[in-house]
């Protein structure tokens, strides 16, 4: 039993490693200008005092123009992802805000708030430098090359933590895959 658990922590430690270079590829960093700056609107979201909640202005902040779920998945990650699924409202007024105190489109608004809620300390830190005029990152293009390896990592690194749960399950030898 030792020598399986050594075995165990081993792998897992190898899996956590690749999964956290995987996820270095889906970080957006791609040099831009300042985004909001790109993006101006006219129309903004309004601030209802009597309901306490931003409420929309024109159809274009609506969530159907903007991205859907699965492009927050892919931009940023789980974190996000799991905010805007499981709290929906929560995220549509901190879109809804960011469009109205920035004056932004909806998918800017969106790349910026799932940056947020993925890391909220380099959102900031970026955003103080992108209104100093340094680097500004682009939270809405979709780069494809880095999410062909992040999938390609992903299924590798599933793959071998499922074949390693299956080989301390069944006694199997971990390195018959190989063979």
């Amino acid at each position: 039993p030792t020598a399986k658990m050594m075995i165990l922590k081993l792998f897992v430690a190898v899996a956590l490693s690749c999964c956290l270079t995987a996820y270095s590829f889906v970080t957006p960093a791609s040099p831009s200008s300042r985004t909001t700056a790109v993006f101006a609107k006219t129309s903004v979201p309004k601030f209802n005092p009597a309901l306490e909640k931003w409420e929309y202005t024109a159809d274009d902040q609506k969530p159907e123009a903007g991205y859907d779920i699965l492009g927050t998945l892919l931009r940023q990650g789980p974190k996000p992802f799991f905010v805007r699924l499981f709290n929906q409202d929560q995220y549509e007024q901190a879109v809804l805000k960011f469009m109205a105190q920035d004056g932004v489109d909806r998918n800017v608004a969106q790349g910026n708030m799932d940056a947020f809620f993925e890391n909220a300390q380099d959102w900031m830190y970026y955003r103080v430098q992108a209104e100093n005029g340094a680097y500004a990152p682009d939270y809405v293009t979709l780069n494809g090359a880095k999410l062909v390896k992040t999938v390609v990592w992903g299924t590798g690194i599933t793959s071998l933590l499922s074949w390693g749960v299956y080989c301390i399950i069944t006694g199997e030898d971990f390195n018959s895959i190989f063979r």
